[in-house]
């Protein structure tokens, strides 16, 4: 279960820093992404919601 989270806690962290790296200041950004993370620990799942997707990750 440990491991799981972490590695959501890193896509999370992926996710993040490649977006800070994207930005310009001559380049105005219209998009706007959505991450929502959910943990069932008793069905051993989570669930991520990005952009409109989902998907689920078993531990």
């Amino acid at each position: 279960m440990l491991e799981a989270l972490l590695l959501l806690f890193g896509m999370l962290a992926a996710a993040a820093i490649g977006g800070r790296e994207s930005e310009s200041k001559d380049e105005e950004e219209t998009y706007e992404s959505y991450e929502k993370i959910r943990v069932y620990p008793k069905e051993r799942r989570a669930t991520r919601y990005y952009n409109g997707k989902r998907e689920d990750y078993y531990y």
